[in-house]
């Protein structure tokens, strides 16, 4: 059965990306987990979690639209992504910046 953790808060400075990271040492050697950032407007956390887990299993999924509001259609594509996926049975989501409706 897949498992998928969700690290979601429109507001900054939370611990989000602490959160992830923490995360990421605690899945380190687990090979079938993905670590997937939703808000690739900036690589930093990626660039961090990469040297941790290394760069194959850190990905991105693109959720909001041009005014940074979340798009239900890409919402639903992503869990497609995510249940058809035979390598991974963990998904780590991370989105850190989304407009509120």
């Amino acid at each position: 059965m897949k498992t998928i953790h969700c690290i979601l808060q429109s507001k900054g400075g939370v611990g989000k990306s602490l959160l992830t990271w923490f995360l990421a040492q605690k899945h380190q050697e687990d090979t079938s987990t993905v670590f997937i950032d939703l808000d690739n407007s900036t690589a930093t956390s990626s660039l961090r979690l990469s040297s941790i887990v290394g760069a194959d299993r850190i990905k991105s999924f693109a959720i909001l639209d041009s005014e940074k509001k979340l798009d239900r259609e890409k919402i639903l594509e992503l869990f497609e992504v995510i249940a058809q996926s035979k390598k991974y049975e963990t998904s780590i989501l991370e989105l850190r910046k989304a407009k509120s409706s």
